[in-house]
């Protein structure tokens, strides 16, 4: 789903199932890198931290699975 500079936190679903749920998002408009977006983890880890995400790298598109209660969401 889009995200625009005004809307900087993706909350992840606090109860996704293992490897099947998954996550695309992408910088369409270029603006991650002055305007970063957050993923909050909602409960979940993500790549095994007990921490939210910020993405803020201008134009990145990145994908997560959910692979689990150990290591949480995983980038791929």
């Amino acid at each position: 789903f889009p995200v625009t500079i005004t809307n900087s936190n993706i909350t992840l679903p606090a109860t996704p199932v293992a490897n099947f749920d998954r996550i695309r998002i992408a910088d369409v408009a270029g603006t991650w890198g002055q305007a970063p977006v957050n993923l909050l983890r909602n409960g979940n880890l993500i790549m095994g931290q007990s921490t939210d995400f910020s993405l803020n790298v201008r134009n990145a598109s990145v994908e997560l699975i959910y692979s689990g209660p150990t290591f949480g969401w995983r980038f791929v």
